[in-house]
């Protein structure tokens, strides 16, 4: 990651907090696992197709000025990244 020249001005994010952040997302990970279950997606087009849904819906949340529900696309956009390497990490997808 490309250091930044103005970070001495900016409020710091602590560790704690990325970890709390970190915890959300397995949290939600779980819930999503549980609610859609743990079948592979079957490409990198599907993977493509579900982060430019949760994209999409995230722009949409912000552009509502939802704090809320902007930070819950944030969550299923990392999720939906995490199960798309898992995906292919378990060699499940037609490449």
């Amino acid at each position: 990651m490309k250091e930044n020249t103005n970070s001495s001005s900016r409020i710091k994010v602590s560790m704690a907090q990325c970890n709390e952040s970190i915890l959300q997302c397995q949290k939600m990970l779980e819930y999503r696992l549980n609610e859609k279950g743990s079948g592979t997606l079957s490409s990198r087009h599907e993977i493509q197709g579900v982060l430019t849904e949760e994209y999409h819906e995230a722009i949409d949340a912000l552009h509502h000025n939802d704090v809320e529900e902007f930070k819950k696309e944030l969550l299923d956009i990392a999720v939906s990244c995490i199960f798309g390497i898992a995906c292919i990490d378990a060699g499940t997808i037609e490449w």
